[in-house]
């Protein structure tokens, strides 16, 4: 990621609460509980029965660990287990790199490449990987007049006077693609393979910034990349403009190969890009991204109140990652959502104190998936907005936990729906976690079993809105509920021992205003921090 457009943005008043409990011994369940986490439907236990349905469980966060400094994530190979990145050098300038995914092993591919009018003294950047992972789109800076070469607008991910490479993996040769000088406009971004690595779409740069148009005015173009002549070049391109003067910033072909998804200030959403996908055939647009935005003037008008961009395919294709802001959030973090933009839910919690994942504020960008492990994904995040600063990180996903039992109401009595989730990490109810639940004034449920790994004190630190109240039950046994404000000093921690092995768990959260969020961490015998629960100590019941 190399063009961050998110400033900062206030955020809503945060809380923590914790609760004590005396430190009697708990054993272990004599019967171990099913790990099955396939769930249907099922029904209120309730005197007033309500209708439930059993509900996809989605992705969510486990891990945000810090890989590398001056890093912006570009892609990574199959063939070569070798991540893709960007970084800037002391000279300035942008260039493409491959490492082992440790970061060991670095090398260079953009340093000695040798371009018509600035030789190598230029940006370059990687956009993206073959799914084959051979190859490399690579973004580079060429000949221009005017602004001296390594201008800030040409950076790779901003585009002005870029053209598009074709590069081996290894950096041993590279094709020239695009001429914009010839095309006579302006420059090109975010190239990315179809499926087969035979076509590639990219943003073609028509329009420079004006008041009226803050990011430029820009193209979609899809061509299919040929070896008649020896040497890859493009044939075929199409160019697509589904609304005149707008921006459109391409990530990838739909998995049929009939759409690109993007994301666009389409439909006059200027500062509030959202994620959509264009028919190639077409040109038509569908928005997949949600309009969610909470109910107030500042976050439903100011600029960025609801921006979306850089969205890819999960590696099954049954859902789509995306980064995005969202009312008075901290910066910006990543979303999930399904391919026709339902079930969409925040991923990471980075820019929240609240959050076990806090880095402080940031903006999340570019990412790419572990082909050989899909729960692990590798990510660029600004830490200010014109990514002076900018980290790479290993995040890591896991769908399980305890099963998720959603009620209308604050007594638990109508059940909506149930699937397996994980509340021992971030949770966050605004958006309402599954359609027809309340915006507030709700119950959730989580049951199952938690696995001691080992007898001791465990400490228990639980997180929620200063209006919401938690209680955990551990055997049978409840702790007491609580709710204190995140900065207030001197707030308790749950403390029980517990003996080796698994035990059963229910945690209640009682929704008492809009919005709200949960979150709880364990510290274990011998252990100096508290850190997520881990899901191989969890199953559903």
């Amino acid at each position: 990621m190399l063009c961050p457009r998110t400033p900062l943005l206030l955020g809503p008043l945060l809380a923590t609460v914790a609760v004590v409990t005396a430190a009697a011994t708990i054993p272990s369940m004599s019967a171990p509980r099913s790990r099955t986490t396939a769930l249907t439907a099922a029904s209120s236990s309730a005197a007033s029965a309500a209708t439930t349905a059993a509900l996809p469980s989605s992705p969510q966060t486990t891990s945000v660990n810090l890989l590398g400094h001056n890093m912006a994530a570009a892609g990574w190979s199959a063939a070569t287990n070798q991540i893709v990145y960007n970084r800037r050098g002391a000279d300035r300038l942008w260039d493409a790199y491959v490492a082992s995914p440790d970061g060991s092993g670095e090398k260079c591919l953009t340093c000695q490449l040798n371009v018509p009018g600035p030789g190598t003294r230029s940006h370059r950047g990687a956009y993206s990987v073959s799914a084959d992972g051979k190859y490399v789109l690579v973004g580079v800076e060429g000949k221009h007049g005017g602004e001296p070469y390594g201008w800030q607008s040409a950076e790779p991910g901003r585009g002005t006077y870029n053209d598009i490479w074709l590069m081996r993996i290894d950096g041993s040769e590279a094709w020239q693609l695009t001429d914009y000088l010839r095309d006579k406009d302006m420059g090109t971004m975010w190239a990315s393979f179809d499926p087969t690595g035979s076509r590639i779409v990219w943003s073609q740069l028509t329009g420079m910034p004006t008041p009226f148009e803050p990011f430029g005015t820009w193209q979609v173009k899809i061509a299919t990349i040929s070896r008649a002549t020896g040497a890859p070049s493009l044939t075929g391109v199409i160019t697509r403009e589904p609304q005149a003067h707008r921006f459109y910033e391409t990530y990838e072909f739909t998995p049929d190969g009939s759409g690109i998804v993007l994301c666009s200030d389409y439909d006059k959403q200027t500062f509030v890009s959202q994620i959509w996908i264009m028919n190639i055939a077409t040109g038509a647009m569908t928005r997949l991204s949600p309009d969610d935005v909470p109910p107030n003037l500042l976050a439903q008008i100011g600029p960025f109140s609801n921006y979306n961009e850089f969205a890819h395919y999960s590696p099954d294709k049954k859902r789509i990652y995306f980064a995005r802001t969202r009312g008075d959030s901290r910066g910006m973090d990543y979303w999930t959502m399904r391919p026709d933009g339902s079930d969409a839910h925040r991923l990471t919690f980075t820019g929240e104190a609240w959050s076990g994942q806090n880095k402080g504020f940031g903006v999340f960008g570019g990412f790419a998936f572990d082909p050989h492990n899909p729960n692990r994904i590798f990510a660029g995040r600004c830490v200010d907005m014109n990514c002076t600063k900018l980290d790479s990180y290993l995040i890591r996903t896991a769908v399980g936990g305890l099963t998720t039992s959603y009620y209308t109401d604050k007594d638990f009595a109508h059940l909506l729906g149930q699937r397996v989730e994980n509340p021992f990490g971030a949770v966050q109810f605004d958006p309402v976690p599954i359609p027809n639940l309340p915006r507030s004034n709700y119950g959730i449920r989580w049951t199952g079993a938690l696995t001691a790994p080992s007898s001791g004190p465990y400490t228990f630190i639980v997180s929620t809105d200063g209006w919401s109240t938690m209680s955990i039950a551990i055997d049978g046994k409840t702790l007491p509920a609580a709710s204190k404000p995140l900065l207030s000093p001197g707030a308790p921690t749950t403390t029980v021992n517990l003996a080796a092995g698994r035990h059963a768990v229910s945690l209640s959260y009682v929704n008492g205003g809009v919005g709200g969020y949960e979150q709880v961490l364990w510290r274990a015998p011998g252990a100096a921090t508290a850190t997520n629960i881990p899901l191989s100590a969890l199953a559903p019941g």
